[in-house]
């Protein structure tokens, strides 16, 4: 369970990460594509035929289908909040020894997930 809770803390800076290296690689790979646009129009932007190939490879064999799988995973891996939500409330819910919580406890814990609710809305 403490492993569990260590990952949820630390989801939130990895999505973030991820998400800043999938924006990077899809700004690196629509320059390339922009570039060898502009080569193939107009010409002798590329004078090195070996150095052509080599952005080409470089663009459909690394950038295009790593931007692709990083934004991927960044944009479907959800928050800290929801995988709590997933994950450590129905195992609180499911022990009965807390099922005799007192009234005030509850509506605390509400007081609790309606601001977070609100405050994933902002």
């Amino acid at each position: 369970m403490e492993k569990l809770i260590y990952l949820i803390g630390i989801i939130d800076p990895i999505i973030k990460i991820m998400g800043f290296f999938a924006f990077m690689f899809v700004g690196f790979s629509v320059i390339s594509i922009i570039s060898m646009t502009i080569d193939h129009i107009f010409g002798n932007v590329f004078d090195d035929i070996k150095h052509k190939r080599r952005l080409k490879k470089v663009l459909f064999v690394f950038l295009l289908p790593f931007s692709i799988i990083l934004s991927s995973i960044a944009l479907f891996t959800p928050n800290s909040k929801t995988i709590a939500c997933m994950y450590v409330i129905p195992r609180i819910v499911e022990r009965k020894n807390l099922q005799d919580v007192p009234d005030k406890m509850i509506n605390l814990l509400n007081q609790k997930l309606d601001e977070w609710s609100k405050a994933e809305g902002k």
